[in-house]
């Protein structure tokens, strides 16, 4: 019987997604990595406000803020 999917070499048989990193140039990595930090400035200080605005600790808020991903 004939495998469709050739098995994975190296490190990448043991960390599945590491293959969907195969075709990044480096300029779309520096990007994401950009979106990321920006996206990490915002969330957690907001985050953090609206959980002690609701009267909870800002720690809960960090809890809430990661139910949408």
């Amino acid at each position: 019987m004939n495998n469709p999917t050739s098995p994975a070499k190296g490190i990448a048989r043991f960390i599945p997604g590491l293959a969907l990193f195969k075709g990044i140039s480096s300029t779309l990595l520096r990007t994401e990595f950009v979106v990321a930090i920006t996206l990490f400035a915002v969330l957690v200080p907001s985050a953090m406000a609206y959980g002690d605005l609701a009267g909870v600790t800002p720690v809960a808020g960090l809890y809430v803020a990661l139910g949408p991903w």
